[in-house]
């Protein structure tokens, strides 16, 4: 089984602290609620009368309906400003179910690597490492093999995929919204990936790494995703985690690298380094 040296992402934690204030909202609602039976039990009764009064030509009807609009009015009412809290947790995570698929996505390749991967492999998952402009780079996956380094840019995202220039892929999706039509241009995930691994590449040589192999790879994880371009060995695409592995099991053959402990700890120190500058 492999190793994991680094378990949890920036998303794994933006899906943490959103779901706590969530529950926090949730369970101030339930509380207000239980709290403030007796108003609810007002407008049950006021809605009673107002129904009875207005359709008392159809009595019990009318009680009954306007004790159902008083329950509902009382309990909005009662709603109304956890309901303005949720709407802004909304506008402060634009993008949380962008971020839950591609945890999702992430969690998927950590699973078939540690599941399928010897003892013999080291992964670290979600590492920001400095790149030459100063900027830093967050790279999904750093995967330490037999005889190679993989820089692993990881998308959970359906539709079908072509090859259309360095920078740049066509996308079908499988379900147009919104501005998507039918086809579309989208940033290439490969070329992405080759950044990361340049910058890792630089980075490892810098502190004297100098014979350490970085490959590039995109795993497409989403089981509605197909990659229909050729197969590129400078940086390989897979449809999905188990190609990967099926790859890296025939392809990953070698002596080991020298040092990979001492390497890994090496990069997992640029990540302390990043989250003491935010503490």
């Amino acid at each position: 089984m492999a190793t994991v040296k680094k378990y949890s992402s920036d998303l794994e934690d933006q899906v943490k602290q959103y779901d706590k204030e969530v529950r926090t909202i949730q369970f101030a609602q339930k509380k207000s609620l239980e709290v403030r039976k007796h108003e609810i039990h007002r407008t049950i009764w006021i809605g009673a009368l107002a129904g009875t009064i207005i359709l008392i030509f159809i009595f019990p009807i009318g009680t009954l309906l306007g004790a159902g609009i008083g329950y509902l009015i009382g309990v909005e009412k009662i709603k109304a400003p956890f309901k303005k809290r949720m709407f802004r947790l909304h506008e402060k995570y634009p993008s949380i179910k962008a971020v839950r698929k591609g945890l999702a996505g992430e969690m998927s390749v950590t699973e078939h690597i540690t599941k399928n991967l010897s003892d013999d492999y080291l992964l670290i998952n979600d590492l920001t490492i400095p790149t030459a402009n100063g900027r830093g780079t967050q790279i999904d996956h750093i995967l330490f093999g037999k005889s190679t380094v993989y820089a692993i840019e990881t998308k959970n995202i359906t539709g079908r995929f072509y090859p259309y220039s360095k920078h740049m892929w066509l996308w079908y999706p499988i379900v147009s919204r919104g501005k998507v039509k039918k086809k579309t241009y989208v940033d290439s995930p490969a070329a992405q990936s080759q950044y990361h691994a340049t910058q890792l590449r630089r980075l490892l040589k810098s502190k004297g790494h100098t014979s350490i192999k970085v490959t590039p790879v995109v795993i497409l994880t989403n089981a509605q995703s197909v990659w229909h371009g050729r197969f590129n060995q400078e940086c390989p695409v897979f449809s999905n985690p188990k190609a990967f592995i099926d790859y890296t099991l025939e392809a990953d053959i070698g002596p080991g690298l020298e040092d990979t402990e001492e390497v890994v700890d090496g990069l997992l120190e640029f990540q302390d380094e990043k989250e003491e500058s935010y503490a």
